[in-house]
């Protein structure tokens, strides 16, 4: 057929995202089992998506998520974080005992 006449323009696309960006000022040493790895900064949170107090983040949207993460170990000390995804381990970064400063991504 014909080519037909050109529709009404559309609205602006609308981009929908969650971001943050938290950190932590003092060491953390503990000999204990697991426990919540808690932020004293914030850098970016817009919409506060990440709970500050609970060090959680709640995924508001639908879609695919990367995360950054960035430890400093030092002084002889065995280093695991884990990143957990509904209460179960999704990625578990680990830095070995070393006589000198360690910076894991």
């Amino acid at each position: 057929g014909a080519k037909g006449q050109a529709g009404s323009p559309g609205g602006p696309c609308q981009t929908h995202f969650s971001a943050f960006s938290v950190g932590r000022k003092t060491a953390l040493h503990s000999s204990e089992g697991f426990q919540p790895l808690l932020f004293d900064t914030v850098f970016v949170n817009p919409d506060g998506h990440f709970d500050l107090a609970a060090g959680h983040f709640v995924a508001p949207l639908r879609g695919l998520y990367f995360f950054s993460l960035n430890v400093h170990s030092w002084n002889f000390k065995e280093t695991y974080v884990h990143v957990v995804h509904n209460e179960e381990a999704a990625v578990i970064l680990y830095a070995q005992p070393s006589d000198r400063s360690i910076m894991q991504s």
